[in-house]
């Protein structure tokens, strides 16, 4: 641009601000963070990018490098691969079974006139929008973009065919295999879009199906039954038809048994009124949190305009999914869910594909308060009144600073068997009481500590604080349910044993520490 190779970065650093982009199916993003004060900057340093990008060919060749680098770690990630078989599998003609960042045979053969000439089409005022979000005033910023893209003209920007994909007419199943130790298996099926009116009931049952452990799946698939160490459900919805999907992380014994109960599930169609009530709150909740920064905010706005042409979109999607009822969900439980247009995808461990069967640069300034208790606990109290959330964090000294060689994982262990019953509470129940107002449980654990976190609606603190009390304080560690931890907790080393980032860090650990807990 008129900026050199590294001033766009140092200029931003400078004022105390991030930038960074990102690639989706349908869109790429640019995005600064920064003092509010320095809005000019980011929107010259972005209106700069639009339309005086040089390209120059050293460079290219500098990030053609890295975006080898990503496909590679792509095709060593087990998480990255199930999830490219899945969207290659579910869908046959549409671009959404491509992967976002390419085909590396392809990719390479692309130059740097494909690039320009990309830029040059694409990279117009009218396919173009900002979105700017702060403590600004609204009509001088119109006034600096239209200053700043006065000289930018319109394209002709021709239309780009999307094929259509076909309706899908009998079950698929894919089943490829890797170097891991565990299964990672998807059920799909295709939906609607963002824009119909579906959509809201698809949500729901996503979320009375498997968010959460008070949820469907869970309950049945993790806890019950042990037959996954994880399970969740979730709806994608872009513009385009999209999918809901079932993902479970499974042992290789277990994987078919796993999908059938997963089936059987899924055909109970007896969902509740109190369910769909739950899973409304945390969606509210959900979507709260997401707001809490300047950039989901930004982010919220430009995703309704690009996606539904309606900037205020989110404002409707909560107004209807209020109007959800468990009529509506199960309606579309039996419309969508159906067999003949399954889709099933496993990656396995290698020889057993076969089927059986923010970065922050500024800090906001706030008082926060230190209060000591007569029993030696501390509080620590910020007031924040700009959303009716509360996050609690409880932290215990510990973590692996703590543990001894024959000890190690004992406190990550200890941190999620605590959420596994009470004397007056067992662990459905510790669950049922936090997420069926919209809040969540969870632990932690780390190399000098430990603990539980709790996020929750302001007008459910009293609640929240006495689960999070009675957890804290009588915790049974029920020996069946800390057995089921510890076979989750050895499932999640195993996992990360076959990601090679993870492995490195813990190879670097070792050699830097030899004696230390730390390694």
């Amino acid at each position: 641009t008129k900026r050199g190779v590294a001033q766009i970065a140092q200029e931003i650093e400078a004022h105390g601000g991030y930038i960074n982009a990102y690639t989706s199916f349908e869109q790429t993003v640019y995005y600064i963070d920064l003092p509010a004060a320095h809005w000019r900057v980011a929107l010259d340093i972005l209106a700069d990018c639009m339309m005086n990008a040089t390209i120059p060919a050293d460079e290219l060749e500098k990030e053609k490098q890295v975006i080898h680098r990503e496909m590679a770690m792509n095709q060593d990630n087990p998480d990255r691969r199930a999830s490219l078989l899945l969207f290659h599998t579910a869908y046959t003609t549409h671009p959404y079974r491509h992967p976002i960042i390419g085909y590396r045979d392809i990719y390479d053969r692309t130059t740097r006139d494909d690039v320009v000439a990309y830029y040059r089409r694409h990279y117009v005022p009218n396919n173009l929008m900002f979105v700017v979000v702060g403590d600004v005033n609204a009509d001088e910023v119109f006034r600096e973009v239209e200053t700043l893209t006065k000289d930018f003209t319109m394209g002709p920007l021709p239309p780009v065919y999307i094929p259509p994909e076909p309706p899908q007419l009998g079950p698929r199943r894919r089943d490829q295999d890797m170097a891991v130790q565990l299964t990672q298996a998807h059920l799909a099926w295709p939906i609607p879009p963002l824009t119909h009116p579906d959509v809201y009931a698809l949500d729901v049952l996503a979320i009375i199906l498997g968010d959460g452990r008070s949820s469907r799946l869970y309950r049945e698939i993790v806890q019950n039954r042990g037959l996954a160490h994880t399970v969740n459900a979730w709806c994608w919805t872009p513009r385009d038809p999209g999918l809901f999907a079932v993902s479970a992380t499974v042992d290789p014994d277990r994987r078919d048994a796993a999908l059938a109960a997963i089936q059987t599930e899924l055909q109970k169609h007896d969902y509740t009124d109190e369910e769909v009530a739950k899973a409304v709150k945390i969606t509210l909740s959900n979507h709260i949190a997401e707001l809490k920064t300047m950039r989901g905010q930004a982010a919220d706005i430009g995703q309704n305009e690009f996606l539904t042409g309606d900037p205020n979109y989110s404002e409707i999607y909560l107004r209807n999914l209020q109007r959800v009822t468990a009529a509506d969900v199960r309606r579309v439980a039996r419309q969508y869910l159906v067999a003949d247009r399954l889709t099933i995808t496993t990656l396995n461990p290698t020889g057993r594909a076969t089927a059986t069967a923010t970065n922050t640069a500024t800090a906001v300034a706030s008082d926060i308060q230190k209060i000591q208790l007569p029993n030696g606990l501390r509080l620590l109290v910020r007031e924040d009144p700009k959303l009716p959330l509360v996050d609690i964090r409880v932290l215990l000294q510990g973590g692996v600073l703590a543990e001894t060689p024959d000890r190690n994982g004992i406190t990550k262990l200890t941190a999620r068997s605590l959420l596994k019953g009470t004397t007056h509470r067992t662990a459905d129940q510790i669950a049922d009481e936090i997420e069926s107002v919209g809040g969540s449980m969870g632990f932690f654990a780390g190399n000098n500590s430990f603990g539980l976190h709790v996020s929750t609606l302001a007008s459910e603190l009293d609640r929240a604080l006495d689960v999070l009390a009675d957890v804290l304080q009588h915790p049974t560690f029920p020996a069946d349910l800390v057995e089921r931890e510890r076979a989750v907790q050895l499932a999640e080393i195993k996992a990360e044993q076959d990601k090679i980032l993870p492995a490195a860090q813990q190879l670097l650990r070792e050699a830097l520490f030899a004696t230390h807990p730390y390694r």
